[in-house]
């Protein structure tokens, strides 16, 4: 009995713990050197901060991008247009930049749109007496367009309040499609409004132009997607079961909403059981629906990537169970999204780590060479060295991939635009001798060992460096190169002889990794990145975590040392994030102080609940939520609970696939774990106080029991 309690015990502690599986690569994509400078353009157009909010592409291959500016005093829109290697156009309003003032207060570009005819329109909104609605059209030269509204702009109010949010659509026939949300004291509501191609309200649409603005249960729209047939698909918050939760609502191209779909004309997308935020959404070429956005925590959220159907049903064969989560134990949020080429999307967005935000790129191929396998990479740019965040994206048609945001200079933030270009889908990127086995370079070899062993949280790699060519083999090499020329042998040896001179030795080997690529050796390196705790609290212990906020783990860069000389050696990656990619190569430090490098591999960590996730049918539900972060911030701050995390790799999958293909152990399996998570949650979420109290309690109680019962014994 008790070495069957025992097994339990140990089943039950290796359930609680969440680890993930390797990942091959398929494809990648880096910053294109001959964008910008070193794959980025940085626009300081303002006095203050500025915001790059939406980005399209021309046929001609030139970047359109929409925001605001800051004049030291109210915000104003901004549209810049860039040539394709990221200098501004001069051709676009004279200077590159068009900028231009609407409202009394602040105002801002929101979205923006192409028309076929070259011509540019924008959404946004301007404050006045509440902020308004504003919709502008520019020509394709980058002026307002006369023939447009009043002079190129027309604004309205929406609703009895202020407008916050908006995006936007064209029709096929050209007209302008603005859907957002607004906000009337504590309450918020979503609207959609349509405009003629002469800037006028449709009034054949809703009420007056206006549809949505009256209903009660749609509390925000955040995207819209017009299909084939004019009818309208938008992604909204509406009030389901007293909450707010994503959903779809179908409009006929009236405006009216479609009784026929869902219910009453909307269906919720049950994304997860935790609250979601949709940011964007697109319609591939085969009609299916992607949407992105992140999933809230209690101390952090999960950037996301899900595949619907027209009815609002998630792909079960998309990720899993139709829904890719990001595993970053960091803050993520995607913010925009676009087809990349018929295999491939793309979303922008964020992550907040220790050192500030960057730039989050996630790939994921839509068509897998394996059926019911999707393929996704997740790379974390640092486009300069403060706070750089993706706000939205574009795709030229090229296989490339345009982010723009913002980056800060370190006084205010400025535009930021992006570019990133497809590598092989080779693990292996070739070194400047075009290979991909070896670098030769200052009288040596240097080859990066293939990563191996790699875990959610480490990885094994190393080098082998190797005498490209000795001293005296140079020195044989010139004799019997010089033996062709005996009346010369001379001149011959000495010119030759000149070049063989002996070369620095190794004095220090090893690995250099990174998100950036090349990774590159640091002389005075950091101290290893591993998750860290406020050190301000002297009361918390590293099992009960008074605040799981202050806990940080997320890895950008690390090195090895693995001795000196030449000859093979290995490397152990001893941390590294979770669902990130990471470039790798060896490095030797010559006696001459001469870094050389050999060629750059690549591996992603990523994060899988095999046995939570396997019970739960998703790695986005909230009870995976829980055992990940209990994972994370408690038993990967302890040797033993890293030794667990080494055991729990080993035997693991075996017994997801197990609970994954009966619906009874699933059942069985969500029972065994409801103390676990009752426990992590208990650690992770009450404070120190609480802790004491109840652990005294539990401690004290069985104490006074006895007692008592004692007392009745002898009395």
């Amino acid at each position: 009995m008790k070495k069957h309690n025992r097994l339990s015990l140990l089943l039950a502690a290796l359930v609680a713990v969440a680890f993930f599986f390797p990942s091959s690569t398929w494809a990648y994509y880096v910053l294109t050197p001959e964008f910008g400078t070193n794959g980025v353009v940085l626009d300081d157009s303002g006095l203050g901060d500025d915001l790059l909010t939406s980005v399209v592409t021309q046929d001609d291959g030139k970047i359109v991008a929409a925001g605001y500016v800051n004049n030291g005093a109210v915000t104003n829109i901004a549209v810049a247009r860039y040539n394709p290697d990221g200098t501004p156009d001069s051709s676009f309003n004279s200077t590159g930049k068009f900028t231009a003032s609407s409202g009394t207060g602040n105002s801002r570009a929101v979205d923006i749109a192409l028309q076929e005819d070259g011509k540019i329109v924008i959404a946004g909104t301007a404050e006045e007496s509440v902020t308004e609605l504003v919709v502008l059209r520019l020509t394709s030269d980058g002026f307002f367009d006369a023939t447009f509204g009043d002079n190129g702009r027309t604004s309205l109010p929406v609703g009895n309040g202020s407008v916050a949010d908006c995006t936007l659509q064209l029709d096929p026939a050209g007209n302008i499609l603005v859907g957002g949300s607004g906000e009337n004291g504590s309450s918020t509501y979503g609207f959609l409004a349509k405009f003629t191609t002469e800037g006028s309200l449709a009034a054949g649409f809703g009420q007056n132009g206006i549809a949505l603005a009256d209903n009660l249960q749609v509390s925000a729209l955040t995207s819209l997607e017009v299909q084939n047939d004019n009818s309208i698909l938008a992604v909204v918050a509406a009030e389901i079961t007293a909450e707010n939760r994503p959903a779809l609502l179908r409009l006929e191209a009236d405006g009216t909403i479609d009784p026929s779909f869902g219910t009453s004309g909307i269906q919720e997308i049950a994304l997860t059981n935790s609250t979601a935020v949709v940011t964007d959404s697109l319609t591939d070429t085969t009609g299916d629906i992607f949407l992105t956005g992140y999933i809230e925590g209690d101390t952090s959220s999960a950037a996301f990537v899900a595949k619907i159907d027209n009815s609002g049903q998630l792909d079960p064969g998309f990720a899993t169970d139709g829904i890719y989560a990001s595993a970053l134990t960091a803050d993520s949020r995607l913010n925009g999204i676009v087809v990349v080429d018929e295999n491939t999307i793309a979303a922008t967005g964020y992550v907040t780590g220790s050192e500030g935000k960057d730039v989050l790129l996630v790939t994921i191929r839509t068509v897998s060479a394996s059926p019911g396998e999707t393929e996704q990479l997740s790379v974390v740019f640092s486009l300069v060295s403060g706070d750089d965040t993706g706000q939205a994206i574009a795709a030229p048609g090229d296989g490339s991939i345009i982010a723009a945001g913002s980056a800060s200079n370190g006084t205010d933030s400025d535009f930021v635009l992006a570019q990133f270009v497809q590598q092989t889908a080779l693990a292996t990127i070739g070194g400047a001798d075009g290979t991909t086995s070896g670098i030769t370079t200052s009288g040596y070899r240097i080859t990066t060992l293939p990563v191996i062993n790699i875990t959610r949280v480490s990885a094994m790699s190393g080098g082998i460096i190797e005498d490209a060519q000795s001293l005296p083999a140079c020195e044989s090499s010139c004799e019997q190169e010089c033996s062709d020329q005996p009346e010369q042998i001379d001149t011959c040896l000495s010119t030759c002889l000149s070049g063989c001179q002996e070369k620095p030795t190794v004095t220090l080997r090893g690995i250099v990794y990174g998100t950036s690529n090349p990774p590159e050796y640091e002389t005075a390196p950091e101290e290893s990145p591993t998750p860290t705790e406020d050190t301000q609290s002297s009361e918390q212990s590293s099992l009960f975590p008074q605040d799981a906020a202050n806990i940080s783990y997320f890895v950008k860069r690390g090195q090895t040392e693995n001795g000196s000389g030449t000859g093979q050696y290995t490397a152990d990656i001893a941390e590294v994030t979770p669902d990130t990619t990471y470039f790798v190569r060896a490095y030797a430090v010559l006696s001459d102080d001469t870094v050389i490098y050999g060629n750059t591999l690549l591996f992603t960590s990523q994060d899988a609940c095999f046995i939570a996730t396997a019970a739960y049918g998703t790695i986005a539900d909230k009870h995976v939520f829980v055992l990940r972060e209990f994972r994370d911030k408690v038993l990967l701050s302890s040797k033993p609970g890293r030794y667990l995390v080494g055991t729990y790799y080993r035997i693991s999958p075996v017994i997801a696939n197990l609970v994954a293909e009966n619906h009874a152990i699933r059942i069985l399996v969500r029972a065994l774990l409801l103390p676990v998570i009752a426990f992590a949650a208990f650690v992770l979420y009450t404070s120190l106080a609480v802790k004491i109290v109840l652990l005294a309690t539990t401690v004290l109680t069985p104490a006074i029991f006895y007692a008592v019962i004692k007392r009745k014994e002898v009395s």
